[in-house]
Parts: C-alpha cells; sequence; structure tokens
C-alpha cells in the first residue's frame, strides 16, 4: 500500500467502529488516521526502517550491497566498523523485539479465527493491525539477521505463557480486543524503555518510531474502550486507562530486553 493510501485505509477501517456510539466516528478516524500520518515514516516504512538502517550500515562496511531482509543471510565476518556499530546487547534487544511481533501476529489472527470477533469493523482493524505486526517482525529479523545474530522467529515464550489463560478466558468480542489493548500497551511500552539502548544510533530511531505505531493501536483500542462506545465493556473508565488515547506511553510493563530469547 503507498503512503498517500495508508492514512485513508485506515481511516475507513476505524470510522466503522464508532456507529451507534454517539461518537462522530469519521471525525474521530479522521483524528487518529492525522495522527498516524504524521507519523508515516513508521506506519508506511517504519518496521522498513529497521531493517534498512541496519542493512544499509553492513553494506557501506563490508562494500556490498545489503541483502533484503528475506534474503540470504550476510557474512559473519566483520570490520572493526560493524563491530563497533553491533554488539551482542543490540541482538538481544532486536530478538526479542522481533518475538513480541510474532507473538502480536498470533494473537491477532488468534482473534480473527476465534469466532468471537462479530463486528466487521472490529474484525477489519483486527487484520490490518495483524498485518503491520507482521511487517514490524520481518523487518527485526533482516536487522538480527544483518547485526551478526540469529533472528528469533517464534512468538516469545514468556509473554505466550503468561497471557494464554488470559486467551483461554476469552467469552466476547469485549474480552479478546481488551487483550488486544493490553498487549499493544505492553509493546509501546517495551519500545519506548529500550529508547536509546541501541549502540547503533540508526536502530534508536528506528526503535523510537515503531513506539508510535504501536502507541497508534493502543489509541485506536484505547478510544473504542472509552465508554463511549455502544458495546464497549461497561464500567471501562478511560481515564484510568494506562496508555491514554493521545499515545503518550510510560514504560511500566515492558518486557525486558533478553526475556524468553
Amino acid at each position: 500500500m503507498s503512503s498517500s493510501a495508508r492514512p485513508a485505509r485506515l481511516e475507513a477501517l476505524v470510522a466503522p467502529l464508532f456507529v451507534g456510539s454517539g461518537i462522530d466516528g469519521p471525525a474521530r478516524a479522521a483524528q487518529l488516521a492525522g495522527r498516524l500520518d504524521r507519523r508515516a515514516f513508521l506506519r508506511n516504512g517504519g518496521a522498513a526502517l529497521l531493517g534498512a538502517a541496519v542493512l544499509g550500515a553492513c553494506s557501506k562496511a563490508h562494500g556490498h550491497a545489503p541483502s533484503s531482509p528475506g534474503g540470504p543471510t550476510p557474512s559473519t565476518t566483520t570490520t572493526s566498523s560493524v563491530a563497533a556499530r553491533f554488539n551482542e546487547s543490540d541482538i538481544k534487544i532486536l530478538r526479542t523485539l522481533s518475538s513480541l511481533e510474532h507473538y502480536a501476529v498470533g494473537l491477532y489472527v488468534t482473534a480473527s479465527g476465534s469466532g468471537l470477533v462479530k463486528a466487521p469493523a472490529v474484525g477489519d482493524v483486527v487484520k490490518f493491525f495483524a498485518d503491520e505486526h507482521s511487517a514490524h517482525g520481518g523487518a527485526l529479523e533482516g536487522a538480527t539477521r544483518a547485526a551478526g545474530g540469529e533472528p528469533f522467529t517464534q512468538a516469545n515464550p514468556v509473554v505466550t505463557a503468561k497471557l494464554a489463560p488470559r486467551v483461554t478466558a476469552w467469552r466476547s468480542q469485549q474480552d479478546v480486543a481488551r487483550l488486544l489493548y493490553d498487549l499493544e500497551e505492553m509493546l509501546t511500552a517495551t519500545y519506548v524503555a529500550i529508547g536509546g539502548a541501541f549502540v547503533d544510533n540508526s536502530l534508536n530511531a528506528a526503535a523510537t518510531a515503531v513506539s508510535g505505531a504501536e502507541a497508534s493501536h493502543a489509541a485506536v483500542w484505547g478510544t473504542w474502550f472509552s465508554g463511549a462506545v455502544a458495546d464497549a465493556p461497561v464500567g471501562v473508565d478511560a481515564t484510568a486507562l494506562a496508555v491514554p488515547v493521545d499515545g503518550f506511553a510510560p514504560t511500566a510493563g515492558a518486557v525486558v530486553a533478553g526475556s524468553g530469547v
């Protein structure tokens, strides 16, 4: 999807979430899509930025064209320049993040096939966000490979075990959406917490950008859960949400780098 089409697509998907809620759906969707559009470097290519930043660095250091994220594993022979840019700490963080993105994809796919997501509008957003997490995960794998590490291609086992009881306890569309919201909150907190932790500064910038993507997902679900939506869970207080719909995120609940990988 082109960069110009992406915000419009997101807006079209989000607006129906608010039908019958008392919220001006088109206006709220435009607000959310506009915020995401200002983060176009992340929403339209933030995942690719992760791969491109690290692949480009390796290409320059090795003097050859970069491989695609899904291409052959680059040579593990390093120069002092590459060694200075990448270390085991960077690889550990990249593997942790990719494991979380893979978990997110799996959870969204499980949600889609659960039979509990009744509203077409909710199902459409679920599929759209799943695709974006898949893109993030693929780029993180490419970045890990380019850094000389072994990509982590499975869902994070620690998070899987921790959240499995909540998946088993799903009984309604609201249960599903609430867990997806909490997942996005956790992802946002994790990306924010690792901000600045990479040895390679280009990865710090890319990770900060992707944190905005996760926050925007949380913003959509948080708005849906605001209490003004007709089929949102009764008693949910938007002011008590850990990630407000404006997208500012604390680091509480972040996954520590290296957990499960």
